[in-house]
Formats: C-alpha cells, sequence, structure tokens
C-alpha cells in the first residue's frame, strides 16, 4: 500500500483557478493568497492579474533582487466624456464601468535603476 506522501507525489496538480471555479470560489478570493505563495516575480504577476488587491498599493521584493511597484490593482475603465472628479447620475448605462484596466495600463514599476521609489500619495520618497 501506498503511502500519503507516494499517493501525492502521484498526484497531478491542477490550477487553483480552476479548482476555485469549480467549487464556486470567486477570483477575488484567491489573490490574497496567491501573493504570499508566488515565489517569483512573474508568479507575482500572474497573481496581480485577477485584480482583487483593490485596496492598496503593493510593493514586491524577492530572493533574485526584483523590486517593484504595483499602483493599485483594480482600476475601473470609465467613459471619458464624464467628468469623473464630480457627481454623475449613475442611472445613466454609460456611466458603467467598462472593465478594469490592466497592470501594464496603471502606474508600475519593475526593478527600478534608481535607490528610491517614489510616493506619490503624499509627495515624498522612500530610500531602498
Amino acid at each position: 500500500m501506498a503511502t500519503d506522501i507516494e499517493i501525492a507525489r502521484q498526484a497531478k496538480m491542477k490550477p487553483i483557478g480552476e479548482i476555485a471555479t469549480r467549487l464556486g470560489i470567486p477570483d477575488e478570493a484567491l489573490e490574497p493568497y496567491g501573493r504570499t505563495k508566488a515565489t517569483n516575480l512573474a508568479e507575482y504577476r500572474t497573481v496581480m492579474d485577477l485584480h482583487a488587491n483593490s485596496s492598496n498599493n503593493t510593493l514586491y521584493a524577492d530572493a533574485d533582487g526584483n523590486i517593484a511597484f504595483f499602483f493599485t490593482n483594480f482600476m475601473p475603465k470609465r467613459d471619458p466624456k464624464f467628468e469623473w472628479n464630480r457627481p454623475v447620475d449613475g442611472s445613466d448605462p454609460a456611466t458603467d464601468w467598462k472593465g478594469v484596466h490592466t497592470n501594464d495600463e496603471v502606474p508600475n514599476a519593475i526593478n527600478l535603476s534608481s535607490e528610491f521609489l517614489p510616493a506619490a500619495s503624499h509627495g515624498k520618497s522612500f530610500e531602498l
């Protein structure tokens, strides 16, 4: 009889997204867990592409020397004909979101050549 470890090693891993979909778990519930389990920048960017990190900017660093900054990860696309810094009529279907911007469409920085990372929210910079 095979041991638990032998059985686990023979099992074919399935993508977490596939399992979550089957169980009815939404993508936004996966992202926070995935951020803590990514082992390199490519895996981290894949997790960020789930667009579930809506509340904050994110700094990333890894053992390979990569340092990255990701702006808020959930920025809706909106019709530019409106003045979004003023109240808009939410009953107008044209004010509905048109999806979300990709991570490449919002501010981000990967492996900056500087030793400083600007912090746009309050005009200060932090030395790395």
